[in-house]
C-alpha cells in the first residue's frame, strides 16, 4: 500500500505542477481542474474511455515504429506540448521534428502500458510505463524503458487526443 500511496502522491504532484505550468494558457476553460484533482473528485476512467485512449496510444506506437509522422501527430492536439527531459516542444511541427527518425535510427518496437487513468472533468490523467527498442547505424538493437505522464483531452471531433506528454527513461 505504501508504494501506491507514494505513486499517487508523486503523480498528484506531477499533475499539479503540469496544470500550474500550463493552466493559465492551456486549461483556461477548466480553471477548477486543480481543485477537482486535489479534492479527490477525479475518478477512475470508464472502460469506454480506457478502450478509446488505448486505441490512440496503439496508433501512436504504430506510427512511431513506421516513421509515419502524419499519423503520429494526429494522436496529439494541434497545440499539444511534449516534454522530453529538459525540453518543452509545442505544436504539430515541433512534435513531428522531435519524433522523426534521425539518420541511422530504426525504431523497431514501442508500447505504452497505462498504470492509472483518472478522469477529471473533460480531461484524463494517464501515467504508466513505456518500452522501446531501436537500432542505430545497423548495430544490434537497444532496449529502452521508462515512465510517462499524459494529459488527454477531446479534440474537435470528440475523440481523445494527447494535450500534454512527458516522459523519462528508467535508471
Amino acid at each position: 500500500m505504501k508504494r501506491c500511496s507514494t505513486l499517487h502522491s508523486v503523480t498528484t504532484l506531477c499533475a499539479c505542477l503540469l496544470l500550474n505550468a500550463c493552466g493559465a494558457q492551456k486549461f483556461s476553460g477548466n480553471t477548477d481542474l486543480q481543485d477537482e484533482y486535489a479534492a479527490g473528485s477525479c475518478r477512475p476512467a470508464t472502460s469506454e474511455v480506457r478502450v478509446a485512449i488505448g486505441e490512440v496510444a496503439t496508433d501512436f506506437s504504430a506510427a512511431y515504429v513506421t516513421n509515419d509522422m502524419d499519423g503520429l501527430v494526429r494522436t496529439y492536439l494541434p497545440d499539444a506540448a511534449i516534454m522530453p527531459p529538459g525540453k518543452r516542444i509545442t505544436g504539430w511541427q515541433g512534435i513531428r521534428d522531435y519524433f522523426r527518425w534521425k539518420d541511422g535510427r530504426r525504431q523497431l518496437a514501442h508500447e505504452m502500458q497505462s498504470e492509472s487513468l483518472r478522469q477529471c472533468g473533460d480531461m484524463v490523467l494517464d501515467w504508466g510505463r513505456w518500452r522501446s527498442r531501436a537500432s542505430f547505424n545497423g548495430n544490434p538493437p537497444k532496449d529502452f524503458a521508462g515512465h510517462y505522464f499524459i494529459v488527454w483531452q477531446r479534440n474537435a471531433a470528440g475523440d481523445w487526443s494527447i494535450a500534454e506528454d512527458m516522459w523519462q527513461r528508467a535508471e
